[in-house]
């Protein structure tokens, strides 16, 4: 209700809501309020198992949504985080998601956010990290993942 009833945040086009992927009331809220769901997944041996209950989640979230009147979660893909790209590792599991997205079981993101200590230095900054070193390979690869979810966007016109 917060999300939704907030007249501050009519100011915003996107609020983004980062939650721990733990199950439990703060992210069964946070996927309540959602429209859109990227899942951020970051590679090891043991990712695509955590994986299996996603659907799962996903659908237990729409029904609720229809339960109380509100928009679906539209699941907008996966997303591979934290990746020390050119290991074994995180090609396998790109190779996996690719078989997984052309299946249509979910949309696989292909940008790719890499791992680097600029992302904790930014949360401990309490910057984005897009802003916390211009030009940066891991800002850069999160403005490319925006853009691949949302597109370019036309500007706000400041009377809007």
């Amino acid at each position: 209700d917060l999300v939704r009833e907030d007249k501050a945040l009519t100011q915003y086009d996107f609020v983004f809501v980062d939650t721990a992927g733990n199950r439990d009331a703060l992210l069964n809220a946070a996927l309540l309020a959602a429209t859109d769901l990227v899942v951020p997944l970051t590679p090891s041996v043991l990712s695509t198992s955590e994986l299996q209950g996603l659907n799962e989640i996903i659908e237990a979230t729409q029904k609720q949504q229809r339960r109380i009147n509100t928009q679906p979660i539209n699941m907008l893909g996966i997303a591979i985080v934290r990746a020390k790209e050119r290991t074994r590792t995180v090609q396998d599991l790109r190779a996996e998601l690719e078989a997984v997205s052309a299946e249509g079981v979910v949309h696989m993101i292909n940008t790719v956010i890499p791992d680097s200590d600029i992302i904790e230095k930014a949360a401990r900054a309490r910057v984005p990290v897009v802003n916390f070193r211009a030009g940066s390979n891991v800002g850069q690869r999160y403005m490319e993942l925006f853009l691949e979810l949302f597109g370019n966007l036309p500007a706000r016109s400041k009377s809007a």
